[in-house]
């Protein structure tokens, strides 16, 4: 069986499809009760795990387009490395934040380069990189976080679990001793004064 299995397709470790084709479905339904309530005509709901498991692949279209896709990315809108190996992901795309990164980087003459390209943009990209290698990745999120430079560490492994802002929501529980993810689904009171809890 082994022998075989190295000979089959890569095997995802995860049914994407299911959590994803529920999460559709209820997408679904809550657009069929809203036209209810607007016209109120009901309808016939079709929801497939396969056309969900291929809806993944749409930021893989050039597999079966032969067209190149990407995300365009640019000096404002990439991932850098930073002293202590770890990177961090900016996504200072827009003029506020764009202003704000060039503010915490101490580049005050690169705030009018946003949209930069070809050539150009190489050339800030690779500055930008010299500036992050210098410090590690816990400082430049403490500077440039409450600047709004839109800047988030990019976590690996254990990482994600103890990352602040996953331990504050509760993003991970232990069940039978196994660290796994929470029920995104939360629900709290209508007034808004309970507390947020997640579904078990």
């Amino acid at each position: 069986l082994a022998a075989l299995a190295r000979e089959l397709p890569w095997h995802p470790a995860a049914m994407l499809s299911v959590p994803l084709g529920a999460m559709l479905a209820v997408t679904a339904v809550l657009a069929a009760l809203a036209e209810r309530a607007r016209t109120g005509e009901g309808c016939q709901l079709d929801i497939s795990l396969a056309d969900a498991a291929t809806w993944l692949l749409a930021g893989s279209a050039s597999a079966f387009t032969e067209e190149p896709l990407r995300i365009p990315d640019g000096p404002d809108r990439r991932m850098y490395a930073c002293a202590d190996g770890r990177f961090v992901s900016v996504a200072a795309a827009e003029p506020r934040t764009w202003a704000a990164l060039c503010k915490g980087l101490d580049v005050p003459d690169l705030e009018g380069k946003l949209g930069a390209s070809g050539e150009e943009a190489a050339r800030i990209s690779e500055r930008l990189a010299k500036i992050f290698q210098q410090r590690p990745a816990g400082e430049w999120l403490a500077r440039l976080g409450p600047l709004g430079a839109a800047l988030n560490p990019v976590n690996r492994g254990r990482d994600v679990v103890d990352d602040p802002h996953n331990r504050a929501r509760g993003t991970f529980v232990e069940v039978a001793g196994r660290t796994v993810p929470a029920n995104p689904i939360r629900l709290g009171g209508p007034d808004g004064t309970r507390a947020w809890t997640a579904l078990d």
